[in-house]
């Protein structure tokens, strides 16, 4: 079974990987961070992480299920 992640929730992952903070990547999208920090624990939810999960963690796990070929972005 595969888990299914938006493209939103995708970019989010690519700028975490790049280190950036949740008010950095608001402010690339022009969003709230409040909107970036629930698309972040949507991610959490969806990989098994609790919500409070450090962006370090996320960024390990997605790799992880990547690499695995567990992960896919829907449109």
């Amino acid at each position: 079974m595969q888990i299914e992640i938006t493209a939103r929730e995708r970019d989010v992952i690519m700028l975490l990987v790049l280190g950036m903070t949740k008010q950095e990547i608001a402010d690339t999208f022009g969003i709230g961070w409040e909107r970036v920090k629930t698309i972040m624990e949507h991610i959490c939810l969806k990989i098994g992480f609790d919500v409070g999960a450090e962006p370090p963690e996320i960024v390990a796990q997605v790799i992880r299920l990547t690499q695995l070929k567990l992960l896919r972005v829907i449109h």
